[in-house]
């Protein structure tokens, strides 16, 4: 796969503060970039320094040809040489102007092709009828479209979204989310997206960096980073809720044996020759019963007592303690209806069922 963007740089702060990119945005396709992880890590700021707002010290940044950025040959693009859209977290929306003024503020053209490509770009966002608003005027998820349309309008070469959704409302933000990949795919654009939501992520990222103290800690597809981290500390970025250090007791017949706090689980061998690992273990893989868990498919039974619950949008977050001497905390996540069904309630015992293959290890050195 040819690449469109290699971002290969490092920006240093005063005090030793470093923040290194290493990755390439593929080519000759739509796909998304997102940059995952806590606030601070480093994420705008490599947004900032493909855009040419801020410039690395170190490394290069080529896009296809071009290079915009390499610091042996001392060359670094300013942002209008670029043809980068970069929409901004506050959209920079400018006040005065109406929506179509911002939409069309960057066209060089005759007047009435630009008013012709506005008013195609307002109906695209869905914005019809409110050309002549000002900013103020609209509602946040409509300037967030204005914001994006005002990017997308001079046709860039690569989109830089830096949390694009989040100075919407919690609803807003859920509608804005399913259609905001199908309205990036419309341009054939590749995006590089910055956020630290986890839906977010799940629901847009085609490829995922996912970032801490400002280094790259795991690059690749969305759904093998969410499945299966590199690492315990992208486990926990990526929010699997329980990873503990666990000890293999036993290998047979591609099956481990982990023991964990003295409690024993049976997962998928890694092949490694480790004896210690990070066990990972996602909420909506512990499924939970009362009474026997009869013929079901999960090879780990485990009693449990419920500890707390916690009501969270569609489902519910129900905290346990588990194993003989109930020191192995889990956290089973289910839907309001399996919750009443088992009559959940704190302190009540259940058995907390977890499939082999749904157990994630990561070796550790020993």
């Amino acid at each position: 796969m040819t690449a469109l963007l290699k971002a290969h740089f490092e920006k240093r702060y005063p005090g030793g503060t470093i923040i290194t990119a290493d990755f390439t945005q593929p080519a000759n396709e739509f796909s998304i970039t997102v940059l995952f992880g806590p606030s601070g890590c480093g994420k705008t700021t490599i947004l900032r320094s493909l855009a040419g707002l801020i410039r690395p010290e170190a490394g290069s940044i080529q896009c296809e040809e071009d290079l915009w950025f390499d610091e042996k040959k001392s060359i670094c693009l300013p942002p209008q040489k670029r043809n980068v859209g970069f929409c901004f977290q506050d959209y920079a929306l400018f006040p005065h102007l109406t929506v179509s003024q911002n939409v069309g503020y960057g066209l060089r053209l005759e007047k009435q092709k630009r008013k012709q490509i506005v008013g195609e770009f307002l109906e695209r966002f869905h914005l019809t009828g409110l050309g002549d608003r000002l900013p103020h005027q609209i509602s946040g998820g409509q300037q967030q479209r204005v914001a994006l349309a005002r990017a997308l309008v001079r046709k860039p070469r690569l989109l830089l979204l830096d949390e694009p959704l989040s100075a919407l409302d919690s609803t807003m933000r859920d509608e804005l989310r399913l259609q905001m990949r199908k309205l990036l795919s419309q341009f054939a654009i590749p995006v590089v997206l910055v956020t630290h939501d986890r839906t977010e992520a799940i629901s847009l990222a085609d490829q995922m960096i996912v970032m801490a103290a400002g280094k790259p800690l795991q690059c690749g597809p969305v759904e093998e980073i969410f499945s299966r981290p590199n690492g315990a500390e992208v486990a926990q970025i990526v929010g699997i809720e329980t990873v503990e250090v666990g000890e293999v007791i036993e290998r047979k017949d591609g099956m481990v044996t982990i023991e964990i706090q003295g409690v024993k689980l049976l997962a998928v061998d890694t092949e490694s020759s480790s004896r210690k690992v990070h066990v990972c273990i996602k909420g909506e893989h512990v499924t939970l019963s009362k009474g026997e868990a009869g013929t079901l498919s999960s090879r780990n039974h485990l009693p449990a007592i419920v500890k707390w619950i916690t009501p969270e949008g569609p489902l519910v977050r129900v905290g346990l303690k588990c194993g003989v001497n109930c020191s192995l905390e889990l956290t089973s996540l289910i839907t309001p209806a399996a919750a009443q069904e088992l009559h959940l309630e704190i302190d009540s015992q259940v058995i907390a069922m977890i499939k082999a293959s749904s157990i994630h290890l990561i070796p550790m050195s020993d």
